[in-house]
C-alpha cells in the first residue's frame, strides 16, 4: 500500500480477543510498524 499518506489502524476490543494478533497481522500486510501499548508500559 503506497499512497504517500501515514496509515494509522487502531485495534481496540476486551482482553484476550486476539488485539494484538491482528495487530501484527495487519501491520505486516500493511508494511507499517506496530506499536503495542501493552508493551511500552
Amino acid at each position: 500500500m503506497t499512497t504517500g499518506r501515514p496509515v494509522l489502524a487502531v485495534v481496540s476490543g476486551p482482553p484476550g480477543t486476539g488485539k494484538t494478533t491482528l495487530a501484527r497481522a495487519l501491520a505486516t500486510a500493511v508494511g507499517c510498524p506496530v506499536v503495542i501499548r501493552d508493551e511500552i508500559k
